[in-house]
């Protein structure tokens, strides 16, 4: 669905006059009371205060659902259930629940109007709940038909000052079908009943509202309508934060709707594929890892309430995993900084994740989807009015894919995946939310590879388990609140090609409590503790050469266990000394996983806004421990080494507006290496680059972005000289751009990043054994620059009432083979590149259907 449509939504339906004087009716005593609930859940959804809206909204329900119960046959308390769904749930709701309520409040509608069809306010909200749905779902004529019998209601009556607006909405409406004359005259028509109208002055005086001839869009209410109108906008999914104005503000105006997400061309529904098509992450692969500023996948962790996973990926290969663990259908928001983040976050280097998944559900849904690689399926339901719960799974089978792109062959184990999470919410009281949250997800496959001489099968698998609990505390004043979340996660990962057989099981035990005071003050202090205990073990064997062929030198592993911990604290403080400025300071004290000493990380941002530019500066130090969950073969010809330490300093600017522009330019020193075996030994390193993004936000008829990175990487080698580092990807371009027309919706992504350098092999030698490879000068040629195309074709439909989304989406458009990596014959000649894993022009059609 429009990722506007919430905020449109609530925008006009707020306008309706609630409480104004329906045609010649009285409302009862309690049903004005009702009315004052409802104004103030709609005052509290004006100002983004989810806790008062729910609280009022419930007050306001239960004395509406009372006076229906006592007055059967009078509208006036279904009209008021209809406006608590319209006007206090659906800005706060997850998308995929917003169809649902004003589906719902549809159906509340309706039926107020079989008692009263001349009820003045059922039918108005009714036609604008209509109108704001997006034209592909088919309602302009129901919209069209129910202002006209609004109109031909009131007649020439002017009651009151909102008896204009019908006037304004069927003039679009009629613009939006192609009626222009038509259009002219109702506003006409009504601008000689209410000549104070802005509304409809405007219009006739050619300033219509933009796109008002092809899913209009409309302006905001005017005179006392406006006061109370709702411009809450869609939930953001995908927030991008590089230096924060406040380092926990997750609310800039450079955001992406969860429909981005769905919608986006080519990013497969993927949360972190769709990451990877924005700034300061560097396509460094193909898969879901996040290579952040060029820094490697470890160093920007995600987290899921507060909990951090292991390993967030699917179908992991030693390149890393194809696609994200995590289902956007089950996600609230998602905060993503690539540099320069809160002192809240310690054990990263290089960016952060922070996820945060539904709340409990208003009303009860679901959806279920299929296409040519699996399927998945979601259902909302409450549980008494401050409870509730959903679930989701998702299974992935990779054959008939494989058998329409004649690649079977190539697979002796077809890739195949489950996931299923579940959640669970209890609010027992304003401010106070209870959340449960398990996830289990389990996937293997086996493709034949290439390896220094030697094709043969390589076998993955890999499980995934998360548990944990969480509690919010909020005080009535909204000025301080109170987090925790006690989580356990546990991975276990197992690889074979040739001599390499390694199994490795990872658990995590974690605690983390922060706190806020002062969240609406001028002066604002933020603390927390953070602890946790992890445990690993691994068996098999290893190889401990570059070769992998049996026969091969590898190295036993005893299936010891290892263990360590970490324990952090930060304290963070933010000072607004003026209007326009906000000073952000804070520290971290950690003992980090693996190590034995104490760190001490300063951290600071400084933002200033004039109209509708911020300026911002931010700066400090990061670290990291030594500890690693996955594993790479041995490779001589790269640098490597785990850094603990980072020093960030980054400059950025903002515009909000349409479009949205963000610019930021950086520098990134590394050091505190701990060496790798059998690799090139790194001494310090130092990353400096800009990042840009131009961002239209979704309407009705196209959306998209331009997201662009130049990066420079560089590492000094112990035994001396400077050479690129392994991810230095000069730059990283992605076009994003959809076009809705009626019904159907066409959208592509473009992108192109330049190949990375990696350190060709010129020869062999042998010393009684296998070839040993002879290097040449040291990172000094790049693989083929990326280049990829992907497009996609979406149908909307309404089926037996339900919204169904058809859609065929083409991956990899040009069929260009782009590369993943180099390898060689047994003697270390002849040298190819190995195609990524969309090496091919791959179709996927498939279909979405609301429950």
């Amino acid at each position: 669905m429009n990722a506007r449509i919430p905020s449109l939504l609530a925008a006009a339906l707020g306008a309706a006059l609630w409480g104004a004087p329906a045609a010649g009716q009285d409302d009862p005593g309690d049903i004005v009371a009702a009315g004052e609930s409802l104004a103030a859940c709609t005052r509290a959804a004006e100002a983004g205060d989810q806790a008062a809206a729910a609280e009022a909204a419930d007050d306001a329900k239960a004395g509406f659902e009372a006076g229906q119960a006592a007055r059967p046959d009078d509208p006036a308390p279904q009209v008021g259930l209809a406006s608590v769904l319209l006007r206090c749930r659906i800005p706060f709701a997850p998308f995929m629940e917003q169809g649902a309520i004003s589906a719902r409040a549809g159906e509340i509608l309706r039926a107020a109007l079989e008692l009263d069809p001349s009820h003045w306010e059922a039918r108005y909200l009714l036609a604008l709940n209509y109108y704001h749905n997006p034209e592909f779902l088919g309602l302009t004529g129901d919209a069209i038909r129910e202002f006209e019998t609004l109109l031909e209601q009131q007649g020439d009556r002017t009651d009151f000052p909102e008896m204009a607006g019908p006037y304004a909405w069927l003039g679009d409406l009629y613009l939006r079908v192609g009626r222009s004359e038509d259009a002219r005259a109702v506003w006409e028509r009504g601008a000689a009943l209410f000549p104070s109208d802005e509304r409809l002055a405007e219009r006739l005086g050619g300033a219509a509202p933009e796109g008002a001839g092809e899913g209009a869009e409309g302006p905001p209410a005017s005179g006392d309508a406006a006061a109370r109108t709702i411009d809450h906008q869609a939930e953001p999914l995908v927030v991008i934060v590089d230096a924060g104005y406040a380092m926990d503000d997750t609310r800039p105006q450079a955001t992406l709707s969860k429909v981005d997400v769905y919608m986006a061309p080519g990013g497969t529904a993927d949360i972190l594929q769709v990451f990877q098509m924005l700034p300061g992450v560097t396509r460094a692969s193909e898969g879901s890892d996040l290579f952040v500023r060029g820094g490697d996948p470890a160093e920007a962790p995600i987290f899921v309430e507060g909990a951090r996973l292991l390993y967030p990926g699917v179908f992991e290969t030693l390149h890393g995993g194809i696609f994200g663990i995590l289902d956007p259908a089950v996600l609230r928001r998602a905060y993503f900084s690539s540099g320069g983040f809160s002192a809240r976050w310690g054990n990263a280097l290089s960016g952060v994740v922070d996820l945060e998944t539904d709340g409990a559900p208003t009303v009860a849904g679901g959806r279920l989807g299929m296409n040519f690689v699996g399927g998945g399926a979601t259902y909302r339901s409450p549980v008494g009015g401050r409870a509730g719960f959903w679930t989701s799974v998702r299974a992935t089978d990779t054959s008939l894919l494989l058998a329409i792109q004649d690649q079977a062959d190539d697979y002796p184990s077809t890739p195949r995946s489950i996931e299923g999470v579940v959640g669970a919410t209890f609010a027992p009281r304003r401010g106070v939310e209870l959340k449960a949250l398990a996830l289990a997800e389990g996937d293997g496959a086996a493709r034949d590879v290439d390896a220094i001489g030697w094709r043969g099968p390589f076998e993955s698998r890999g499980r995934t388990a998360l548990a944990l609990v969480s509690g919010r505390l909020l005080t009535p004043d909204a000025g301080a609140a109170l987090r925790a979340t006690a989580s356990w996660t546990r991975r276990s990962t197992g690889f074979e090609f040739g001599v390499l057989d390694r199994e490795r099981i990872d658990e995590r035990i974690e605690v983390r409590v922060t706190g806020d005071l002062g969240a609406h003050a001028s002066r604002q202090l933020r603390a927390g503790v953070d602890a946790a205990a992890l445990h690993a073990r691994e068996d098999g064997r290893v190889p401990t050469t570059e070769r992998v062929e049996p026969g091969s030198p590898f190295e036993t592993l005893d299936g010891s266990r290892d263990e360590t911990s970490h324990l952090g604290a930060f304290v963070e403080a933010e000072i607004r000394p003026l209007p326009p400025l906000a000073l952000v300071v804070g520290a971290r004290v950690d003992r980090l996983p693996g190590e034995d000493e104490t760190t001490l990380d300063p951290r600071m941002a400084i933002a200033w806004r004039e109209g509708d530019w911020t300026w911002r500066v931010a700066g400090g130090t990061f670290q990291q421990g030594r500890w690693r969950v996955g594993y790479e073969l041995p490779d001589g010809g790269v640098p490597a080494g785990i850094p603990r330490r980072a020093r960030h300093l980054a400059f950025g600017v903002e515009r909000e507006g349409r479009p949205a522009v963000r610019v930021e330019t950086f520098v990134k020193t590394y050091d505190r290496y701990v060496p790798e075996e059998d690799a090139l030994e790194v001494e310090r390193g130092r990353v400096s680059g800009v990042d840009a993004l131009v961002q239209w936000p979704q309407t009705d008829r196209w959306g998209g972005w331009v997201a662009y990175s130049l990066l420079r990487g560089r590492v000094d080698l112990v035994d001396g000289g400077t050479v690129p580092s392994e991810v230095d990807v000069t730059h990283s371009l992605t076009a994003v751009a959809t076009r809705t027309i009626g019904a159907w919706q066409i959208g592509t992504t473009a992108r192109y990043a330049t190949g990375r350098p990696y350190t060709p092999a010129v020869g062999a030698i042998r010393d009684g054994g296998f070839p040993e490879p002879v290097y040449g000068e040291r990172m000094s040629r790049r693989l083929p620059d990326y280049v990829r195309l992907d497009g996609r074709l979406t149908r909307f439909q309404r089926i037996g009432g339900r919204f169904t989304v058809f859609y065929l989406e083409a991956l990899n458009v040009l069929d260009r083979a782009n590369a993943s990596g180099i390898v060689y014959d047994a003697d270390w000649k002849n040298a190819r590149f190995v195609d990524s894993f969309f090496a091919e022009r791959t179709l996927v059609a498939g279909a979405e259907i609301d429950l």
